[in-house]
């Protein structure tokens, strides 16, 4: 099971996030929604520990969370649009 429990990241001059908390239970799906800005990358960041942060709990099946060769690859449109004529058939 994944738990976040009011975590938080403030940037210098702005909020991350504030007070997040959620539970995942195993084989569980479950989204994250929300408007530009409102925090979703910086909470999938703390989630794979790119950024650290400043204020609550991440655990996995009980433990604190510390995982190793996860990635965060956010969406960027100009990938696609330099991908050849081939690969944008399949989209």
């Amino acid at each position: 099971m994944l738990k976040v429990k009011q975590l938080s990241k403030v940037y210098t001059n702005q909020k991350g996030i504030f007070n997040v908390s959620f539970e995942c239970a195993p084989s569980e799906v479950m989204g994250i929604i929300g408007d530009n800005g409102s925090g979703k990358s910086t909470l999938f960041k703390c989630l794979a520990q790119i950024n650290g942060y400043d204020k609550g709990l991440i655990e996995l099946n009980t433990q604190s969370l510390h995982l190793k060769g996860v990635g965060f690859l956010p969406e960027h449109k100009a990938i696609i649009e330099e991908l050849t004529s081939t690969y944008r058939d399949w989209e």
